[in-house]
């Protein structure tokens, strides 16, 4: 089990003085005696043909964060990504110029439990994946090594 004990730090997540429209952005991300990627989700843009709909990455994967809407491929950019106030539901809307990724930095809500939530995807996603494949060389009869200083066979 993973717990996620963020009670070295009280007081409110993020601070009651900034105003409603700057908590769209990173720089307003909330505060936490546990957060990750200072409190923030990454959103990676990825542009495909003109008038295709664009890929929304989002990084790291969690399933604590909700994706909706779409974002179309054009010439140029003109987009508006919305967290709900009291969740972590974004809504994405317009177009992204084709070419290059774009990456987008949005601050999330309740940082402990967003924490805890990737970390046990990632957890979960090892488990998944464990003895399935490693990474080097596969070593087959020819492939044997010979005790140090033994000749190779002819």
């Amino acid at each position: 089990a993973i717990v996620a004990d963020a009670t070295l730090f009280s007081g409110a997540e993020v601070n009651p003085g900034w105003d409603p429209d700057d908590l769209q952005y990173g720089y307003a991300a909330g505060t936490s005696a546990l957060s990750l990627d200072q409190g923030t989700v990454e959103f990676h843009l990825v542009p495909l043909v003109v008038g295709a709909p664009a890929r929304i990455r989002m990084l790291p994967p969690s399933d604590m964060v909700r994706i909706s809407g779409a974002v179309i491929t054009a010439y140029s950019t003109l987009l508006a990504i919305r967290r709900d106030p009291g969740r972590n539901d974004f809504a994405f809307e317009g177009r992204v110029a084709a070419g290059a990724e774009e990456s987008f930095w949005r601050p999330v809500i309740d940082l402990p439990r967003y924490a805890a939530g990737v970390a046990r995807g990632r957890r979960d996603a090892r488990r998944r994946h464990r003895g399935r494949w490693s990474a080097g060389r596969a070593r087959g009869p020819r492939a044997r090594r010979r005790p140090p200083g033994r000749p190779a066979d002819r």
